[in-house]
């Protein structure tokens, strides 16, 4: 309380002194502020928050672009797991955030063009997002509820394509390891302040391992309106995946027996899943007064989503969800720079389960409309004396969640609200280097699928409460330099409560519950080095040491005390090393050691650590006056052994999903 109290007197203050010295700037351009991600009109690339910024123009010549995972390997303490099971998405942790995910992104939140892909009660899908056409991605390491609200452990924000001059042509066509094939095709035209782009893609494999075959239609369009003081932007997106089967988690004797078969379970009940999706977002920026700018965002996003889970009671789900927002920002450019905000987003849920007869659609045992409802307003400033930036942030959340059994006729609600604060400075030692030191506060409540996960299928989980996080950084930087060696070095240190942790049951193989553990201290060092060696080769080093740990958890009479927390590595290392052989080849080598990290919150089954090679070929090839660019990947070129995925705490000790050995993928994409 104090420190909630200490920082909004420290915002109130800092905001009464400046207000009555603001002067009026002659030129504002929405477009000069370069962390986009901060939610607040801070116009200098600062080392604030720990944010990473990522251009992704280099980064698609070459990528295989069919997982996150080759976007983010550039950035410390970012943990992604579960590349290869589609049915699941990939399991993405930041400083540990995320890492107890049962499927999809938690604990993240996740935003596609301002338009959220983490729904408000913290879920998270990306097998809409269409990594064919990324421009630019930032990402904000840590704890940062003041500015995004509940689930906010870090905030990964993508932007696509919009920058080109009269047309934009983009296709590919590449084909790999497993069957997988992906195409896409990517239009643009720009004209009389109007730009449209239209993006198609479809990818499908049968999978490295027994059912675990996926396909994959994306369609996206983006429309821009330059208007007299401002911009109109509208997005829309489909998605329609008709299948993606889930291979399960399995026993160590299973995968050395055969790293690719499925778990019988998961062949019984054809377990897998399909969804269909449609999003449409649209944003308003304009310029009211030269020092004076405002923002809106509404969304709508409907998402179908039929599942068969590897057990009987309640194993088939029939699930629709609707999620609705709008946010406003109000903006002040001066000595002190404001922004005050405020949102709105509803989420309801129509959940049905059957019982699963070996793929067969059985009795009704759920039949469940879920809310969850928010409110939140949040303001903050930022501003510059001498060499020091300041950032004050502060924001309260109201959450409420309800729902209405149709089966029991039974219904409830609660209701959640929370104060979080932030605070940031910056010192500047001269045009290169800076240090920063940095607090945030957050929470994250439960979602609506971990509230409703209860034994009978009925009702909530009224046992499971609010996570509560506070979070301090310092950092040292110099990437504003021009040196050859560029680097940051950043330490973390959080410390939570009420952390919420996945467990199976006997009489209940495979369906996942959730209980609060206590305490937990996430705290480690994370360090860039980016080394320019020649005009042809780069190098650059990326680590993040920690440790991740309960501090107070016990479960029955057993204390797990001091144990590490499951589905996180202490550490990880990643080298790339880039080089232009020439005009029209590169070659790219990188390598990614993990290590070791345990199943089970009781760490009595520990995943070795392993580390990964890959290898990649660009080519630039000119037919009739048309530039084309020919990619080689080939990952895991040792051939190591390893786990794609970690089931965390799952019932008889089926941990493990084996990783694709040594594989290839090539194409051809203009």
């Amino acid at each position: 309380m104090k420190r909630i109290l200490s920082t909004l007197i420290l915002t109130l203050y800092t905001s009464i002194c400046f207000s009555q010295n603001i002067k009026t700037i002659d030129t504002i351009n929405l477009d000069e502020v370069a962390v986009k991600i901060l939610r607040e009109p801070n116009k200098k690339n600062l080392s604030v928050f720990s944010i990473n910024s990522i251009s992704t123009e280099e980064i698609q010549r070459y990528a295989s672009q069919i997982n996150l995972s080759e976007y983010l390997n550039l950035i410390p303490s970012v943990f992604i797991m579960n590349n290869n099971n589609f049915a699941q998405d990939e399991r993405i942790s930041i400083r540990g955030f995320g890492s107890r995910a049962n499927f999809g992104v938690r604990g993240i939140k996740i935003f596609v063009d301002d338009i959220p892909e983490t729904f408000v009660d913290g879920q998270s899908q990306i097998d809409n997002i269409n990594f064919e056409i990324i421009d630019n991605i930032e990402v904000l390491r840590g704890v940062n509820s003041s500015l995004y609200g509940s689930s906010s452990g870090g905030v990964i924000s993508i932007r696509t394509i919009e920058n080109f001059n009269d047309k934009l042509v983009k296709a590919n066509l590449s084909l790999g390891s497993f069957n997988t094939s992906k195409f896409y095709f990517t239009y643009g035209v720009n004209k009389n302040d109007n730009k449209l782009i239209l993006h198609l893609n479809q990818t499908k494999s049968d999978g490295y391992r027994d059912n675990s075959e996926f396909k994959n239609l994306n369609f996206n369009l983006k429309y821009i309106k330059d208007l007299n003081k401002g911009e109109l932007k509208i997005i829309a997106n489909y998605l329609n995946s008709p299948y993606a089967n889930d291979p399960g988690g399995l026993r160590f004797e299973e995968v050395n027996a055969n790293r690719r078969s499925a778990r019988d379970r998961n062949l019984q009940y054809d377990s897998g899943e399909k969804v269909e999706q449609f999003k449409i977002g649209i944003h308003l920026k304009q310029k009211l007064k030269e020092n004076l700018a405002l923002q809106n965002h509404v969304f709508f996003n409907k998402r179908f989503f039929d599942g068969k889970l590897p057990y009987s009671n309640g194993g088939i789900i029939d699930l629709t969800k609707n999620y609705w927002g709008y946010n406003l920002n109000i903006i002040r450019y001066g000595l002190l720079n404001h922004n005050f905000g405020l949102e709105f987003n509803n989420q309801r849920d129509l959940r049905k389960r059957n019982i699963n007869n070996n793929g067969i659609s059985g009795d009704l045992v759920m039949n469940q409309n879920e809310d969850y409802k928010n409110f939140s307003i949040y303001y903050s400033n930022s501003f510059n004396l001498g060499k020091f930036t300041f950032n004050n942030s502060i924001r309260y959340d109201h959450n409420n969640i309800g729902f209405l059994d149709n089966l029991n006729k039974n219904q409830g609600d609660i209701s959640l609200s929370t104060f979080s604060p932030a605070s940031n400075i910056n010192y500047e030692f001269n045009k290169s280097n800076e240090l920063f030191v940095n607090y945030s506060s957050g929470f994250e409540t439960p979602t609506l699928n971990e509230l409703s996960s209860t034994v009978d299928n009925s009702g909530f989980n009224g046992n499971l409460k609010t996570s509560k996080f506070n979070n301090h950084e310092i950092g040292y930087s110099n990437l504003k330099s021009n040196n050859k060696i560029k680097f940051r070095i950043t330490y973390f240190y959080s410390i939570s409560s009420n952390e919420i942790s996945p467990y199976e049951l006997e009489n209940y193989p495979g369906q996942k519950f959730y209980r609060n553990a206590g305490k937990t201290v996430r705290k480690g060092v994370e360090s860039e080095f980016k080394i320019g060696i020649s005009k042809k080769l780069s190098f650059d080093y990326i680590s993040s040491i920690g440790s991740y740990k309960f501090l107070d958890f016990t479960i029955g009479s057993n204390s797990l005390n001091n144990n590490r927390m499951p589905g996180i590595p202490n550490s990880t290392h990643y080298f790339n090393l880039d080089f232009k052989l020439n005009n029209k080849l590169n070659l790219l080598i990188n390598c990614k050691l993990t290590g070791d990290m345990y199943a089970d919150n009781f760490n009595n089954s520990k995943i070795e650590n392993y580390s990964i090679f890959n290898l990649k070929f660009l080519s630039q090839i000119n037919l009739s006056k048309t530039k084309f660019n020919a990619f080689i990947c080939l990952n895991n070129i040792l051939n190591k052994k390893y786990f794609d995925n970690v089931r965390i705490n799952a019932f008889g000790s089926r941990y493990y999903e084996p990783a694709p050995g040594f594989n290839i993928m090539f194409g051809i994409r203009k």
